[in-house]
């Protein structure tokens, strides 16, 4: 896939919501959600959400943060199920997200789990966001909707994360696009060398 040309690639851009704030010391994903964006669209009736039930308490400072306590995932199916049914839902398209190693991370320690593999590539807008503009100050989420005008209305919501990374990454397309930047394999070059 690396010499498509981006602008002929589906995406899923994706946002999780995690018990702890360090995936790699054992979160657990309470929320996962995503949207599909096909030929510079995003595609708001392509979605795939869920609550995860962690099987375990929800910790109070994780209640605190997210608002997602043990009575809302009281039900919800365990991360297993819903991570199989988030793989079949991405199929060959590239994952996006912003600062993606704190959204990727929790997928791929529960991959063996549930018997997936999220392979198909992942772009990162924050990193995207350096490459275009590297001298600007402030590259987080925050920023970058304030910089472009994108409304931050839903933003505490997995989903609605989701489709402000969607608008910003169509946004990024564009500006990547001017700097010659026209290829999957050479969006992931030039972050790599970040």
């Amino acid at each position: 896939m690396e010499d498509r040309p981006l602008s002929s690639l589906s995406y899923v851009v994706f946002n999780t919501l995690i018990t702890e704030l360090a995936p790699s010391a054992g979160s657990d994903i309470l929320s996962l959600a995503g949207v599909r964006i096909r030929e510079r669209r995003i595609l708001c009736d392509d979605c795939f959400h869920s609550l995860v039930n962690p099987q375990r308490p929800i910790p109070p400072s994780s209640v605190s943060r997210h608002g997602i306590s043990d009575g809302a995932v009281r039900g919800k199916p365990p991360i297993k199920v819903v991570l199989a049914q988030f793989r079949t839902f991405v199929d060959d398209a590239v994952l996006v997200a912003h600062n993606a190693a704190l959204d990727l991370t929790p997928l791929k320690l529960k991959e063996e789990r549930a018997m997936v593999r999220f392979d198909t590539g992942v772009l990162d807008t924050l990193l995207l966001s350096r490459v275009v503009d590297p001298e600007a100050p402030d590259h987080t989420l925050e920023g970058l909707c304030r910089r472009w005008g994108v409304s931050m209305r839903g933003r505490q919501a997995t989903m609605g994360t989701c489709l402000l990374t969607a608008q910003l990454f169509l946004r990024l397309l564009e500006l990547l696009k001017a700097k010659g930047i026209t290829t999957l394999g050479q969006a992931i070059a030039a972050t790599h060398r970040l």
